[in-house]
């Protein structure tokens, strides 16, 4: 009978330690800034689809109903699958052509089979606004 306590008590931590308890899903969150009233806006392209994506732009607190105000794109990304993905985020006007002066961020994203999401790598590039992105910007994973 103890034999039998002592096997399920081991398999038991073992499953533990191996990660085959159940974790939550995470997600990814990005917040950028954007000025809407530019026609500047974010938009996210994925090498592979393994993210379901929300996005919202919230206008700047202190400064609502005045014209030109900016804010911010909030981008929130589920995870569907497994696999790694690179996400491309440009600062661009849509009627216009993709140039090399538009502002560029680029992640590299592994998502693992029960949905934890890593960054592997992260760079941006291009444009005038580059000068006012100091660092890259770090996504939130939750």
């Amino acid at each position: 009978m103890r034999k039998i306590f002592k096997m399920y008590a081991l398999l038991g931590t073992i499953l533990l330690l191996t990660g085959c308890g159940s974790k939550e899903p995470q997600t990814l969150e990005l917040a950028l800034d954007s000025n809407q009233t530019t026609g500047y806006s974010w938009t996210l392209t994925q090498e592979e689809e393994l993210f379901d994506v929300n996005e919202e732009y919230i206008v700047d607190e202190n400064d609502e109903n005045m014209t030109g105000v900016g804010g911010q794109q909030i981008f929130t990304l589920e995870p569907k699958e497994a696999g790694t993905t690179k996400l491309t985020f440009r600062y661009s006007r849509s009627w216009e052509e993709e140039n090399d002066e538009d502002t560029v961020v680029t992640y590299t994203v592994k998502v693992s089979k029960s949905k934890q999401i890593e960054i592997q790598a992260a760079t941006f590039a291009g444009g005038d606004d580059i000068n006012e992105l100091p660092t890259v910007p770090q996504p939130t994973i939750k």
